[in-house]
């Protein structure tokens, strides 16, 4: 039988690791507020030389996303770059273009009934 292990704080996870991938909502902030552990544990992993990846399925421009998370009280210096789902027109445009240039993306397309996502890794911008 596995037995769960809790650990306290991001410390315990990250020894060796580069990057953090980490959600937005209800781990970053829950709507109305940040919450300020959880921020500053992102903080301090990228002042030890971390990367950190903010992700939302939100399907809004990173810019959007950057401006709801500071007027939540989320600092800039908490994080890298905001990963978001590209949806409509501009995900079909991308998406055909993998598919060009790597036909099993295509392949892969054609042999399911949803659509397979295709993700936008921003940088944060200030």
């Amino acid at each position: 039988m596995t037995t769960l292990h809790f650990v306290e704080s991001l410390r315990e996870l990250v020894t060796g690791v580069d990057v953090v991938l980490s959600d937005i909502w209800g781990v970053v902030h829950n709507g109305l507020v940040a919450f300020p552990e959880a921020c500053e544990a992102l903080y301090s992993f990228r002042r030890q030389g971390g990367t950190v990846i903010l992700i939302t399925n939100a399907p809004r421009p990173a810019d959007s996303v950057q401006r709801q998370l500071r007027k939540l009280g989320v600092a800039d210096e908490t994080y890298d770059a905001i990963a978001t789902p590209v949806t409509g027109e501009e995900r079909d445009r991308i998406y055909a273009r993998w598919a060009e240039m790597y036909p099993q993306y295509g392949e892969y397309q054609r042999n399911t009934t949803r659509k397979i996502p295709v993700i936008a890794l921003q940088r944060r911008k200030g």
